[in-house]
């Protein structure tokens, strides 16, 4: 007797990966000060980064001061003032899933 074949786990496996790759990086900037800003990033804790820093989602600091913070997000430069909000698309291949 031989078994059938069922694609149904491989397809599940290709949805959830076509959902990471193409997943929006959300960020919110909710304090400024010179050389650091306290973020948001997809509706988690706030969390502070000085120039140069990156967060754990990849959201890296370029600059900031107390009007404005340049943040590089999915290797795209997003330049944010006090509560300003950006919605960025990316390939998020190169990210594990979990």
């Amino acid at each position: 007797m031989m078994k059938s074949f069922s694609p149904i786990p491989i397809c599940l496996v290709l949805c959830l990966y076509c959902v990471g790759a193409w997943a929006d990086t959300q960020v919110n900037v909710v304090g400024l000060f010179n050389g650091k800003v306290v973020l948001i990033v997809n509706n988690g804790k706030p969390q502070t980064l000085s120039v140069g820093q990156s967060s754990a989602e990849g959201v890296k600091l370029v600059a900031a001061d107390s009007s404005k913070a340049v943040l590089e997000v999915e290797g795209k430069r997003k330049e944010l003032a006090m509560g300003q909000g950006a919605s960025v698309a990316g390939d998020n291949s190169h990210r594990s899933i979990a």
